[in-house]
């Protein structure tokens, strides 16, 4: 599967761990809750705003300002991947659909990462969006061509643009959470947007609206 990279996360298929960058840490969008810290998790998108409870109130961030509203999600009672009440226009690489970020618990780059293994799970179904707007939904079959053509990218930043990414692809398996591709286009072609890598022409019919 994929490697998913941008600033301070990583994330990657084949029963490989995604993982957050200390590196990177003084760069990164960050929140202070329950004395910890977390790192946003940009490819990660809530699928239900009903799967999730209140606890608490940023406390600060780098981004989301204090007072905004934390959430613990279903299915992660540890708390190590919380929701985040977000009203901005776009996260990272992808159009803000939901009014919720998602931050993963980050204690160090020598500790264990707490981020969710969704691409070793069994992908149900395949959303596409222009901005917020759901083009497609896609099951069976389809599932698998999007996922095959997006595992055949070619290398990282040999597709650029100054163009914000429109499209996205949501990755919703029966986890609580789904997994988001930013998806740009040039001269006819698509491209990951966050690895600035060209995605092979057959995967354009699917984004046909």
């Amino acid at each position: 599967m994929l490697a998913i990279g941008l600033v301070m996360i990583t994330g990657c298929g084949n029963g490989e761990n995604p993982g957050v960058h200390a590196s990177n840490e003084s760069n990164a969008d960050y929140i202070d809750f329950g004395e910890k810290r977390y790192l946003n998790a940009w490819e990660l998108s809530l699928l239900k705003s009903t799967k999730i409870d209140k606890i608490g109130v940023v406390e600060r961030g780098s981004r989301i300002s204090g007072n905004n509203a934390v959430y613990e999600i279903e299915g992660y009672p540890d708390r190590d991947v919380i929701a985040v009440q977000d009203n901005s226009a776009a996260i990272a690489t992808i159009e803000n659909r939901t009014g919720y970020s998602i931050y993963v618990l980050f204690e160090g780059a020598d500790q264990p990462s707490h981020y969710p293994n969704l691409l070793d799970l069994p992908v149900e179904k395949v959303n596409i969006y222009r901005g917020t707007w759901l083009l497609h939904s896609y099951e069976g079959e389809d599932v698998r061509t999007i996922q095959r053509l997006l595992d055949r990218k070619g290398p990282d930043n040999e597709f650029q643009t100054d163009a914000a990414a429109k499209l996205s692809v949501l990755f919703i398996t029966a986890n609580t959470l789904g997994y988001n591709y930013g998806i740009t286009e040039k001269d006819g072609a698509y491209g990951l947007a966050h690895r600035e890598s060209k995605l092979p022409a057959d995967i354009a019919r699917f984004f046909v609206e």
